[in-house]
């Protein structure tokens, strides 16, 4: 089989299930239900053209039309509304999951900005050593603006 034929049924599973209403009941089982059927057919009749697959199993649309009528109108509809109520909820579930996110990472922002790490530095004088006034001052003093504390001893 080349890759004309397999774009071709690509293309004729897309029609079929397009032609399908939303939420129809095992549809993905069905689709590849026929796909393999279709490549069974072609593994049996390996001079069988894109012709002989349509004459064997029908246009798209006929095969949809047939695939609908298989089921009532009430099984439809309770099909449909179960597809809709599901998107509904996974909808709302990822909602909740985003607002949960976002709320996580605005409580560690706070976090983050009420627990700054304050680094200390520590000077250490030894008896004997004589230390510049300047340098007294400058090391004994707290510096705001970083947060950082140093500490002489003697």
């Amino acid at each position: 089989m080349n890759q004309k034929m397999k774009k071709k049924i690509k293309h004729y599973l897309h029609e079929i299930s397009a032609s399908l209403p939303a939420g129809y009941p095992n549809k993905k089982r069905l689709l590849r239900t026929l796909q393999q059927n279709i490549y069974d057919f072609l593994e049996e009749y390996p001079d069988a053209d894109w012709e002989d697959v349509i004459e064997h199993f029908g246009a798209s649309c006929d095969i949809a039309q047939s695939y609908i009528e298989e089921f009532s109108d009430t099984e439809l509809a309770t099909s449909y509304k179960t597809h809709h109520r599901n998107i509904f909820v996974s909808t709302i579930i990822c909602f909740i999951v985003f607002i949960f996110l976002i709320l996580a990472i605005y409580s560690f922002y706070l976090w983050k900005q009420t627990h700054d790490f304050i680094i200390e530095e520590t000077l250490t004088v030894y008896d004997g050593t004589e230390i510049w006034d300047e340098w007294e001052s400058e090391w004994a003093t707290e510096d705001e603006d970083a947060g950082v504390y140093y500490e002489v001893t003697k």
